[in-house]
């Protein structure tokens, strides 16, 4: 075995070795199986032990407030209040007859108005399908 396919062959056995667990063994890492193990018990036991079994709710500081209309800014990120950008279709006028909604079942006729469109229009068919 050439040094090549051993620097190869090592480097797709750690591949493999954090395919297979992400956050590591060390002391330090999370038990992620057991993570999710827990979450999924707390789970079934809010489903089944508890019912409508729930504390009483508590007034607290925030009790009666709402979000807020306006979130405060610090002098930093003043810069990023500003009203809200103008969506592309904003000035884009669609004329009464051109609102109307085809369904589904009405796909058949699609080429029926298409065609009477371009009746109406004395447009090409390669430039209805840009106009429509």
């Amino acid at each position: 075995m050439s040094c090549v396919e051993f620097f190869f062959y090592m480097g797709w056995l750690k591949v493999a070795e954090i395919l297979i667990k992400p956050f590591g063994e060390d002391d330090d890492d999370f038990e992620v199986v057991w993570m999710i193990d827990r979450h999924l018990q707390v789970g079934y036991l809010l489903v089944d032990k508890l019912h409508n079994e729930h504390p009483k709710l508590a007034k607290d500081y925030h009790w009666d407030q709402t979000a807020p209309s306006q979130l405060s800014f610090t002098v930093t990120s003043q810069r990023y209040m500003s009203e809200h950008p103008v969506e592309s279709s904003f000035k884009i006028n669609v004329q009464k007859g051109d609102q109307d909604l085809i369904f589904r079942g009405d796909m058949a006729n699609l080429w029926l108005l298409l065609d009477s469109k371009l009746e109406n229009d004395n447009v090409s068919g390669a430039g209805a399908v840009g106009k429509f």
